[in-house]
């Protein structure tokens, strides 16, 4: 097996940087981000981010994350991060709880894998809708927590499978903290990825499943009656009347009960709904499982990406049709409407943080 870079390369690059990510290059025709993950995400906590459908610049890249050196987990009052090889530390979760994560981040210099990898390890985590609150505190929180979940998680991946799909190759990513021996933490980095190699020659535990058994569920349960929900409705055109909101999306929670393991939920979801941007992330007590026809936001170096979906029609059964149906969204006033509003939303957003 061989290692990139070689151990004098990174002894000679240790001087300038804190964290260096050691590789080890391999064919991917046999392994797929899905059974990769399924042998590996029994080390806990784990993350899949797959590109199931889309074009070269859309769906290039999948990464799975297994077995994170920290992790940072905050509620509303208590924050506790767990390190490997230390004792978890609780303290309050202050006003701003990503913070932590920045700080945890923040002054590391740090040399990545091939730069048109987007990432090879780092903080990969999400916010709770109730984050809303730290940030715009007007937006008030719940009287009752019913769903549970933590109000921030991130693990800081430091070992990371890198899936490129035009090129077929599958890269294994192991961040080495250099510390006072370079040659100790390069070495130690080898070894992780040796033993993740190791996992993945192991025979997958996935089995076929059967799609009608998978669309086979109870009727979901909303939070809200139908009258609640109008009720709302009206509320909001109140609003809407009064200037005192641009946009407001109304939603509600549906629960259904479900006993099976997180990666068979997320299957499901892949084989009904294939998308461009899929994810799944365990930890032992909850799981996160999705999947986005978009892209949220990127940041590429100071480039600040941010692709608003708004307006939609399904796709024609031929050509000619495709052009009647493009037609009729292009020429639909709430169509565009919306998508204009979403734009300058958008807009708004990143114009607080770009020049």
């Amino acid at each position: 097996m061989q290692f990139k870079p070689s151990l004098d390369e990174f002894i000679a690059n240790s001087s300038e940087h804190d964290v260096i990510a050691v590789r080890a290059e391999f064919t991917s025709d046999t392994e797929t981000p899905l059974s990769a993950y399924a042998k590996l995400y029994a080390k806990k906590p784990a993350f899949l981010f797959e590109s199931v459908v889309g074009g070269e610049q859309v769906s290039r890249f999948s990464f799975v994350g297994f077995d994170p050196r920290k992790t940072i987990t905050c509620g509303q009052k208590e924050t506790i991060i767990r390190e490997t090889g230390r004792e978890p530390q609780t303290t309050p979760t202050p006003d701003d709880p990503l913070s932590i994560v920045e700080q945890e981040l923040e002054g590391i210099r740090y040399l990545g894998a091939a730069t048109d990898t987007r990432f090879s390890g780092g903080a990969v985590g999400y916010l709770s809708y109730e984050y809303a609150n730290r940030i715009e505190p007007s937006v008030g929180l719940p009287d009752e927590d019913q769903v549970e979940l933590p109000l921030l998680f991130f693990m800081i991946a430091d070992l990371v499978l890198i899936f490129d799909h035009a090129c077929q190759t599958l890269t294994l990513c192991a961040n080495a903290y250099i510390g006072e021996n370079p040659e100790e933490a390069y070495q130690a980095a080898c070894s992780r990825i040796s033993e993740a190699v190791g996992l993945l020659n192991a025979p997958t535990e996935l089995k076929a499943s059967n799609l009608e058994e998978i669309l086979e569920v109870e009727v979901p349960q909303g939070n809200f009656s139908k009258e609640e929900f109008e009720e709302m409705v009206e509320r909001t055109k109140e609003y809407i009347r009064a200037g005192d909101v641009i946009q407001t999306v109304l939603s509600q929670r549906f629960s259904v009960p479900f006993a099976c393991p997180p990666l068979n939920l997320y299957r499901a979801i892949r084989a009904i709904n294939p998308s461009p941007y899929m994810f799944l992330m365990e930890e032992s007590d909850f799981a996160i499982v999705g999947a986005s026809p978009e892209v949220h936001v990127r940041l590429t170096g100071e480039d600040v990406l941010i692709r608003p979906i708004a307006g939609t029609r399904p796709r024609g059964r031929d050509e000619k049709e495709d052009d009647l149906l493009e037609k009729d969204l292009l020429s639909d006033e709430k169509e565009k409407a919306e998508h204009l509003m979403l734009v300058d939303l958008a807009r708004n957003d990143i114009g607080r943080v770009c020049k």
